[in-house]
């Protein structure tokens, strides 16, 4: 169920954002959604781009927020 709930989310939260998002920041976003303490290493090679693009390891979490 939680599973169902969080694709639910994920969807919604990529419909939101808007349509102006390229498709990797939309990918980029629902694997946050979907594992906040995903590393900026993991998100490159899921997207299949430089770790440089997403950001520098800081540690820490990611955090989507819904306005």
């Amino acid at each position: 169920m939680i599973f169902t709930r969080t694709k639910k989310v994920t969807k919604k939260v990529t419909e939101k954002v808007g349509k102006s998002l390229t498709k990797n920041q939309k990918l980029i976003i629902k694997n946050i959604v979907e594992n906040p303490n995903i590393s900026a290493r993991d998100l490159s090679d899921i997207i299949g781009i430089s770790q440089r693009k997403i950001g520098p390891a800081k540690g820490g979490y990611w955090e989507v927020i819904k306005k």
